[in-house]
């Protein structure tokens, strides 16, 4: 998979004055790197990546060659499968300070699973975060 260029210049100049941030497509990227440089050189402001693995904790090392290669030009945000257990281990070892989780619990229904937010996730990955 490729970076559509023209359509992501689209989006940004329609999305213009607002901050743009590319989804986790990035992932999926043959050359993480490439498109790191690709996104810069659209004026892309931020990409949302779990540094191409299933989750931001498997992806560290990606996530901190992105970090340490593009972060004064493109804002790295680590995201996928952050939570109060590895957040502290993402954020020391990328030096990422953006980050992307859900915080939601599942709540089963008569008419099917739901989600929300659940503010005990929230508190406990913000405590973990300030240390």
């Amino acid at each position: 998979y490729k970076i559509d260029l023209k359509k992501t210049a689209q989006l940004q100049e329609i999305a213009y004055p607002m901050e743009f941030t590319f989804h986790r497509a990035f992932d999926l990227t043959p050359d993480p790197m490439k498109a790191a440089t690709q996104l810069i050189e659209l004026g892309i402001d931020r990409v949302l990546t779990s540094g191409q693995a299933p989750d931001a904790e498997r992806g560290i090392p990606i996530l901190k060659q992105l970090q340490n290669s593009f972060s004064q030009r493109l804002k790295i945000m680590a995201g996928g499968g952050i939570n109060p257990d590895n957040i502290e281990t993402i954020t020391n070892r990328t030096s990422i300070r953006e980050l992307h989780l859900s915080a939601k619990t599942k709540i089963p229904g008569k008419f099917g699973d739901s989600w929300e937010t659940d503010e005990v996730i929230l508190n406990q990955s913000i405590q973990a975060i300030n240390g």
